[in-house]
């Protein structure tokens, strides 16, 4: 199972530490390359392995710190070739605000009582209110 989210527990001081460990002979800017590289590779990894076996893509949406990195959107758009690959902007949801709607999105859905899990994505049980409303 792919992770559904993931960041530095998984990419984090430790990774760069072996990365630069075994780039120790390599230039910066080959390092950097390289990481993007395995950083656009990834994501197409991911469509090939648990997404194209039920659906085709026509566009792919890209946000967060990525969109600003010219070499990641390129191979991006490499790798998924005849697919249209923009930022999540041409939706007019900001790129570096991705997060936070998603988290208020959720808030919201708590508020109103509303089940806001996807059972098939999770592995939960059930549907369910996420979250908890604390007040002062």
């Amino acid at each position: 199972e792919p992770p559904k989210s993931t960041g530095r527990e998984m990419f984090g001081e430790k990774f760069l530490r072996e990365v630069l460990r075994r780039g120790k002979t390599m230039k910066k800017q080959d390092i950097v390359t390289t990481v993007s590289e395995f950083t656009a590779l990834s994501v197409y990894d991911q469509y090939i392995r648990f997404v194209r076996r039920t659906c085709r893509l026509d566009e792919v949406f890209v946000s967060g710190g990525g969109v600003h990195n010219a070499y990641i959107m390129d191979s991006l758009s490499r790798y998924f070739t005849g697919v249209d690959v923009k930022t999540t902007d041409a939706n007019d949801i900001p790129v570096d605000a991705k997060e936070a709607i998603c988290f208020a999105l959720l808030a919201n859905e708590t508020i109103a009582g509303h089940a806001s899990n996807v059972p098939g994505g999770t592995g939960a049980q059930r549907r369910t209110t996420l979250g908890v409303i604390c007040l002062p």
